[in-house]
């Protein structure tokens, strides 16, 4: 029969060394002691040497004791050989084999972590139990039915990262801009009408606030938007200052201050999508490591699951493609990982030299035009052909400011002299 220690004995300590303080004298462990080390550390490589792995539990109790469940929380002088003898869930005994560890945690230290995709309800098992992880088609058609919301706007889709590509001066800051704007007064832009005006966070460091108020007031212009609606719907992050909002961490990506304080603003706004621009101007990860940028899409993805927003982010093509072609969804600058992980991508970039020709651009008025093209969209069919967009100068606040009017290009005859040939699409 084991034997209880003293009161004195019962103390609350650090075994876990991740700063949860443990009550010895509640600890009943219906295991091993190799299965209480692979749950306390979780992390098998720690089992390979009892004795120094053991060391924080072991100080506490001296080299010749160690924890097994006793019913009552009290401790047992016993050997390793001799630990394993121990009905479940009951304490020491002569028969029985101890399985499913548990560790019963000092209540002002307990912590209760709900799986983030479970929700009560929407389980398979009976009323009243726990939820359960895996599903059957039915409990995810109910599941499906409760959350299923239509794109934003466009292709654009609420917990979900979708990427702008371009190279640089290619229309990426003015195009995502111009759809924060439409989405904020509901306004149609690029063939797209908003399901309504949303509430839209849109952040770029780049630029200055001169800049960013001008391009505003234009794009609202060429809308014909409501400025009273976008005041209400539209915020701009602007710090004066770096934007960096993850930074390497220990465990792969973490936020930075700035990052934190980011994200807790949008959520208390209640932002329906969030404009980023550019992506590098974000982080202090390494580009080009594809396990660097797929931890930031995931957290990018995290935050836009929990908040229930679009994240829209532009980013940096690399060199231009050779042999006149356009950029595709391999073009972007770094790890290939950063496309990989959009739902959605677009690449707005200049016309081929083909495209030209075909619709009688010439080289001096060839950046006037933006070509648009769906490279990528995991939930839809994307479109077979570019589209086209139009730069044009809206005077705001006593100057010309840029925005964007999407354009029809008409093939003109091979034996034509170059024109322009284009004609104005409804927005």
């Amino acid at each position: 029969m084991a034997t209880k220690k003293s009161p004195s004995h019962k103390k609350r300590v650090d075994i876990s060394g991740e700063g949860r303080l443990y009550d010895l004298s509640r600890l009943t462990w219906p295991g091993t002691y190799g299965e209480m080390m692979e749950d306390i550390h979780r992390d098998n490589a720690v089992l390979k040497n009892r004795g120094d792995d053991f060391s924080r539990l072991a100080f506490t109790l001296g080299p010749d004791e160690y924890p097994v469940a006793a019913g009552d929380g009290a401790f047992s002088e016993v050997t390793p050989e001799t630990a394993d003898s121990a009905r479940p869930n009951q304490g020491g005994g002569e028969d029985g084999t101890r399985e499913n560890p548990q560790v019963e945690i000092a209540e002002d230290a307990a912590q209760t972590v709900a799986h983030p995709l479970v929700e009560e309800g929407d389980s398979d098992a009976e009323p009243g139990a726990e939820p359960r992880l895996l599903r059957k088609p039915s409990a995810i058609k109910r599941l499906a039915a409760r959350h299923r919301q239509p794109p934003i706007w466009g292709w654009v889709r609420r917990k979900q990262v979708s990427l702008f590509y371009g190279p640089p001066g290619a229309g990426k800051s003015q195009f995502v801009l111009q759809a924060g704007v439409a989405m904020a007064a509901g306004k149609p832009f690029a063939g797209h009408t908003p399901v309504r005006p949303c509430k839209v966070v849109f952040f770029s460091p780049e630029d200055e606030a001169d800049v960013i108020s001008d391009r505003i007031e234009a794009a609202a212009k060429v809308l014909d938007a409501d400025m009273a609606l976008v005041e209400e719907n539209l915020v701009i992050a602007y710090y004066g200052e770096s934007g960096v909002l993850f930074e390497p961490g220990v465990d792969g990506v973490r936020l930075t201050t700035l990052g934190s304080d980011f994200f807790a603003e949008v959520a208390e706004f209640g932002a329906d999508a969030i404009c980023l621009d550019p992506m590098a101007e974000l982080h202090r990860l390494a580009e080009a490591d594809n396990g660097a940028m797929n931890g930031l899409m995931a957290r990018l993805r995290t935050f836009a699951r929990k908040g229930n927003y679009a994240v829209l982010m532009t980013h940096h093509t690399a060199k231009p493609e050779s042999g006149d072609k356009a950029p595709t969804l391999h073009s972007g600058r770094g790890a290939s990982a950063t496309g990989a992980a959009s739902r959605h991508v677009e690449i707005l970039s200049e016309l081929t030299k083909a495209e030209r020709d075909r619709y009688g651009i010439t080289d001096e008025r060839l950046p006037d035009f933006i070509r648009r093209e769906v490279s990528k969209d995991s939930y839809g069919r994307k479109p077979g052909v570019p589209m086209f967009l139009k730069r044009v100068e809206v005077e705001v606040n006593g100057a010309a400011a840029p925005a964007l009017v999407p354009v029809e290009l008409v093939a003109v005859p091979a034996d034509s002299a170059k024109a322009e040939p284009t004609r104005k699409k409804r927005a």
